[in-house]
């Protein structure tokens, strides 16, 4: 069996129950026993002294708190129906001389019963202390009324405005205190009496319309702390707001308890904004912040913070769980700077690392302060949590790299050195023997000879050694200096004529033309810019096709001393 409890508000039951319990007629609160929706019995959840004092002078055991256990003769005699009826159709009924008899009771009763709730309230006896309860009623709803009128809340009751057929189509103001003329812009005059889809007719798209009819039908109050809401309002702006609201069904209509809360849920999304702002800068920063209130052991972190100490999402805030983390290593070195703060208050700044679970070690810049109170003892403590783990890496792993690059310079500087030196003494010996060469070839011409073919290879051969001789000289400069440091000797030089040089230098097939080079000047290594043209003309002739054409726009040259030199 189910049992229905009183809908109104707890403050007006009890002070019914109040009342009734300084009337001399027996009076009694009863609530209903239903099966299958069907009411099968009331149940008695209030007895006022005088009832218990008539019921037990008749014999009736009042403990007994079933209408049918301690009426046995209320349905035979139909009063049971009348207490059905008057909580079904939430109307009261009055009965004078009414006539009872079961087996221990019998006796003539005046009778008067009201819906209370979903329940009924009922007593019996004499007429004059009926009159005295309804008066005493009368009294408490003025009072009732002036308490509301003072509430900060918009307070209203509604009536059920219903069609032809029976269904709920609008509701009706029938009663609103003062503070409904500040919330909606209207003044309670023009409220009371007129149609909740008159004032605010979007209430039916919103869906409130289809909510209020389920509390009438249902009996099962609701209630939503952020109901936003859209209409024009009294002062003839529209606007969007929020609302707490709370009704309960009252009779055929409905009570309902209304908060503008436009401001603080807006206020709310504001900081919830911000907070997710933070939340998310922190994590790209990899900062994590924390609070401990001394006083009251009270702790909490930011969610990067949680996770640089790696902790579950889950897992609860702590001052004692956050300094578990630290790495034994530099638990000491910890320990003594942050009891310091604490002791003392101020600030502190340490660097130290964080020892996981799993065997991960993370290191991190804790930064935080030490508020005190107004005593001067320490009261509150924040402190931040910077992960260096990625950076600190990074700077190792950098370290090693350049530890490796000063060993690779070192030996490439060797090899250097080693090969010049290796080259330098057979190329010594070379340009030894084309100097003898070039004095037999002296001699023979001396005695008639024609000796200008050989002369001209010979000279060539001097100058491919001259330039060998030059590179060589720039190796072993090379294997002397830092790694990516070489200094080139600049002279001022003709570039046609170190074209041609370079042109001289290889056994080419392509013929190579010299356009607009003529009269232009450069400032360079003669040897490295030889190699670098031999290179060029060497990839052209393989690579490009014939003829090779070298050339380049004359310019102005601006050194002082002039570009003849």
């Amino acid at each position: 069996m189910e049992r229905t409890g009183l809908a109104r508000p707890a403050s007006e039951t009890t002070l019914v129950a109040a009342l009734l319990d300084r009337m001399l007629d027996g009076c009694a609160l009863y609530v209903p026993t239903r099966e299958a929706g069907r009411i099968v019995d009331f149940e008695r959840v209030h007895l006022n002294p005088a009832g218990i004092r008539r019921m037990a002078s008749q014999g009736i055991d009042v403990r007994l708190t079933s209408l049918r256990a301690a009426a046995p003769g209320i349905e035979r005699q139909g009063i049971f129906r009348r207490y059905v009826d008057v909580v079904e159709t939430q109307r009261a009924w009055s009965g004078e001389d009414v006539t009872y008899r079961d087996g221990t009771v019998s006796g003539i009763y005046d009778i008067q019963a009201w819906p209370v709730g979903e329940g009924f309230a009922v007593t019996w006896r004499e007429v004059t202390d009926r009159e005295r309860v309804l008066e005493a009623l009368r009294h408490s709803e003025q009072r009732f009324r002036a308490t509301v009128d003072q509430l900060p809340d918009a307070v209203s009751v509604f009536e059920s405005v219903r069609d032809r057929n029976g269904r709920i189509a609008d509701f009706r103001w029938v009663y609103c205190n003062r503070y409904n003329a500040e919330m909606t812009g209207y003044p309670v005059e023009r409220l009371l009496g007129a149609r909740l889809l008159e004032i605010f007719p979007e209430q039916g798209p919103a869906g409130m319309i289809d909510v209020y009819s389920e509390v009438v039908a249902s009996g099962a109050s609701w209630q939503q702390p952020t109901v936003w809401y859209e209409d024009t309002w009294g002062d003839g702006t529209r606007r969007r707001r929020a609302f707490d609201v709370r009704a309960s069904k009252v009779g055929d209509g409905f009570v309902v308890v209304s908060r503008d809360v436009t401001d603080l849920r807006l206020a709310t999304e504001a900081l919830r904004a911000k907070e997710r702002q933070l939340d998310e800068a922190q994590h790209l920063a990899s900062l994590g912040s924390w609070e401990h209130d001394l006083v009251t052991g009270e702790t909490d972190w930011s969610e990067e913070c949680r996770d640089i100490l790696g902790y579950a999402e889950d897992h609860p805030a702590s001052l004692a769980d956050l300094r578990a983390r630290t790495h034994p290593e530099d638990a000491g070195r910890v320990d003594s700077v942050l009891d310091r703060a604490l002791d003392r208050g101020g600030p502190y700044d340490l660097t130290h690392r964080l020892l996981h679970p799993g065997g991960e070690v993370r290191h991190v810049h804790a930064r935080g302060r030490v508020e005190v109170d107004g005593t001067g003892a320490p009261a509150y403590v924040r402190g931040t949590l910077l992960d260096e783990t990625d950076v600190i890496r990074v700077s190792d792993a950098l370290v090693e790299s350049n530890l490796r690059l000063e060993e690779s310079s070192q030996s490439l500087s060797d090899l250097l050195g080693l090969v010049g030196h290796d080259l330098r003494n057979p190329l010594s010996v070379s340009m030894g023997f084309l100097s003898m060469t070039g004095l037999e070839l002296d001699d023979l011409e001396q005695a008639g000879a024609d000796v200008s073919t050989a002369r001209a290879m010979l000279t060539r051969a001097s100058d491919a050694a001259q330039r060998v001789e030059a590179m060589l000289a720039s190796v072993l400069e090379m294997s002397r200096i830092d790694y990516g440091t070489l200094r080139s000797h600049g002279e001022l030089l003709d570039v046609a004529e170190t074209v041609r040089q370079a042109v001289a230098d290889l056994t080419i097939s392509s013929e190579v033309q010299l356009a607009d080079l003529e009269g232009l000047r450069a400032v360079a290594d003669a040897s490295h810019l030889r190699q670098v043209l031999g290179n060029l003309l060497s990839n052209a002739d393989k690579y490009g096709g014939a003829p090779i054409r070298v050339s380049g726009p004359a310019w102005a040259c601006t050194w002082p001393a002039g570009c003849a030199g």
